[in-house]
C-alpha cells in the first residue's frame, strides 16, 4: 500500500497496482497518480520523492503526480507514456525526469518546441523545490516532496501539518509520532 496526502491535507491510501493510473482524493476531488517508468522489484511507497502539480493547460488542471521509481519517467503526447500530455505543442517524446543524487533532473530531448524552467529554455536541468516546467500548453510546479509516508508505518495515525507561507504557500509536512 501507498499512503500519502493530497495537497489538500487529506490522507490517502492505495494499492500499488494503481501504478500510473488516477486516484481521487475524497476530501477535495483533486487527482493524484503515482507515476514511475514501470512497477518496480520491491516498489515501496517512500520511492515516491517529488511531486508534480499541473497547474495550467488544456486539461487535468490540478492533478498531482507522485514522482518515483529508478528508472527515467518519460513525458510526452504518446497515450503510453508515464506522464501522457496531449496537445500539438507536446512532442511524442518530449522529455523525461531523471532521478539522480541531487533528486530529479528533466532532459528535454531533441524537438522543437523545447522544455522551460522558470521561463528560461533548457535542455537538462536540477529540478529545485517550487521549479515551473513549462511543457507545450501545460505549466507543472515541481515539489521535492511527495509527503509519502513508508508503508511499515501504516498504523501509525500521521499528523499533516499545514505550514502556509510566502516562500512556500504549497507545502505540507508530515509529521510522524516519536518512536515508543
Amino acid at each position: 500500500m501507498i499512503h500519502t496526502h493530497c495537497t489538500c491535507g487529506h490522507s490517502l491510501s492505495f494499492p500499488e497496482a494503481v501504478l500510473n493510473r488516477p486516484v481521487t482524493c475524497h476530501a477535495c476531488g483533486k487527482t493524484l497518480r503515482t507515476v514511475a517508468a514501470a512497477v518496480e522489484p520491491l516498489f515501496r511507497a517512500d520511492d515516491f520523492t517529488a511531486r508534480l502539480v499541473i497547474e495550467s493547460g488544456p486539461c487535468r488542471i490540478g492533478e498531482q503526480m507522485l514522482l518515483g521509481g529508478s528508472r527515467a519517467i518519460e513525458i510526452g503526447s504518446v497515450p503510453t507514456r508515464p506522464i501522457f500530455l496531449t496537445g500539438h505543442e507536446v512532442a511524442p517524446h518530449h522529455a523525461r525526469l531523471v532521478k539522480c543524487e541531487q533528486g530529479w533532473r528533466l532532459e528535454a530531448h531533441e524537438c522543437a518546441y523545447g522544455v522551460q524552467v522558470n521561463g528560461t529554455r533548457v535542455q537538462a536541468a536540477d529540478l529545485h523545490d517550487q521549479d515551473a516546467i513549462r511543457i507545450g500548453p501545460y505549466t507543472l510546479r515541481f515539489a521535492r516532496s511527495a509527503t509519502t509516508t513508508t508503508p511499515h508505518l501504516h498504523h501509525i495515525h500521521p499528523t499533516v501539518v499545514v505550514k502556509k507561507t510566502v516562500e512556500d504557500p504549497r507545502s505540507y509536512e508530515l509529521k510522524l509520532p516519536e518512536k515508543p
